[in-house]
């Protein structure tokens, strides 16, 4: 006859479920740190950013084997803008570079951030050289300024000497709203880094902190 000592088994199943608990805790805030990282790496490759401050506010909730939840949160709600795509709103007109901007300035707006002297009202005081299109040199300076088309259009354009070519169109000025295309940045990487890396955080973690011994 084998006689169960029942007591000890329940204490040895409570302490098996919290352990499982504590596993599963250790291994959602793990993946979310995971996440964590995906995501500021996927930020620095997708955007031209100034600081670290946006980095900075990209946080995680640890998860505990009460609450078996952990989050990937940012502190700036100008986030999900960036990440799903949004119609954004703003008093101001919204300045896009125009084609002759990298030849006049000398930086690509794709790849770098645009500095403050070459943003409005900050442009308008300086003067570019005007260009011999064809030749050598230049031919004195120029201050941009706004040209109205007769469709309502307006640019910010710097003159330059040539018949063909008059004006380097520094910026298009679009007036109202701005549709902003999402870069999927933040989301599908969380939940790509979720589905790979949990289940071999929580085998790793269950091995180490489950024990089964009475």
């Amino acid at each position: 006859m084998i006689v169960h000592n029942l007591p000890e088994l329940a204490k040895v199943f409570k302490r098996v479920a919290e352990d499982a608990s504590f596993a599963g805790a250790v291994a959602l805030t793990k993946t979310a740190q995971l996440g964590q990282a995906e995501v500021k790496k996927h930020l620095e490759k997708k955007f031209n950013l100034k600081n670290s401050w946006t980095a900075r506010g990209i946080r995680i909730t640890p998860a505990t084997k009460k609450n078996l939840q952990s989050e990937i949160y940012t502190l700036d709600d100008y986030i999900a803008y960036h990440d799903k795509g949004a119609v954004r709103s703003d008093r101001k007109d919204f300045l896009v570079p125009g084609k002759g901007f990298q030849k006049v300035t000398g930086i690509d707006p794709k790849k770098r951030v645009i500095p403050k002297k070459f943003k409005r009202p900050a442009v308008f005081k300086k003067q570019f050289p005007i260009k011999v299109i064809g030749g050598k040199g230049s031919k004195g300076k120029a201050k941009p300024f706004v040209l109205k088309l007769r469709s309502g259009k307006e640019m910010i354009a710097v003159r330059q000497t040539s018949k063909e070519k008059p004006l380097d169109i520094l910026y298009y000025i679009h007036k109202g709203s701005i549709k902003l295309k999402g870069r999927r940045f933040f989301e599908q990487p969380t939940e790509n880094i979720y589905n790979k890396k949990f289940q071999e955080e929580y085998d790793k973690a269950f091995e180490k902190y489950v024990k089964f011994s009475l």
